[in-house]
């Protein structure tokens, strides 16, 4: 707030440099609504789309994404976190209900399996008692860690399991609606880093 910065007070916005070689990956539609991004170790990037319900892939260099796996595929309705398991050879993605996609109440919230390099369907693992997958994470045991929005919970998928469990719920989390957002791992000290975008706090749980 400009009106109560102080002298000290940081500005409210910042410039940003960007590279004269940075480049621009176009996406096709005019509302695809990307909300999770991924890349493999050779520069792959995959866009999944919230609007439409598909996921989009731009191979090393390429300047405008191409369809990768088409809408409604494996169950898949918005698409929200991605995650890439290149030992695997496995996509990750969050399929949610955002009641504004257009395949919105046609399939259950759940995580979804691709083949990486095919899109091929690799698995699907719904969230037990519904909810907002919103993002994901592994660790190096090769669980998949998913948060929920709708809840303060976050699941886990065990390496090699078939359902979803919950590995924490705690109301510390964020018991209000739209709460747990991004998560990560950090395999220097086997912790979990998780957000609640609605309060702004980041969470440290030691696995």
């Amino acid at each position: 707030d400009p009106a109560n910065a102080g002298p000290e007070a940081a500005p409210p916005f910042r410039i940003v440099e960007v590279p004269l070689n940075a480049r621009s990956i176009v996406m096709p539609g005019a509302r695809d609504f990307p909300e999770g991004v991924t890349a493999t170790s050779d520069g792959t990037f995959f866009a999944g789309s919230l609007e439409e319900g598909t996921i989009m892939r731009a191979l090393p260099g390429a300047t405008e994404f191409e369809p990768f796996i088409k809408a409604g595929a494996n169950g898949l309705v918005s698409v929200l976190g991605l995650y890439v398991d290149e030992a695997n050879n496995t996509l990750w993605a969050c399929s949610a209900d955002a009641d504004n996609g257009k395949l919105k109440g046609s399939a259950p919230v759940a995580i979804k399996a691709f083949d990486l390099k095919t899109g091929a369907d690799k698995g699907s693992y719904d969230l037990p008692g519904g909810g907002f997958p919103n993002d994901m994470t592994m660790d190096d045991q090769g669980n998949v860690y998913v948060t929920d929005s709708w809840t303060p919970r976050i699941l886990r998928l065990a390496a090699g399991g078939t359902k979803l469990e919950e590995w924490i719920n705690d109301p510390q989390l964020g018991a209000e609606q739209w709460s747990l957002n991004g998560i990560d791992f950090d395999a220097s000290s086997n912790v979990i880093y998780t957000v609640n975008q609605r309060a702004g706090l980041l969470f440290r749980i030691a696995i």
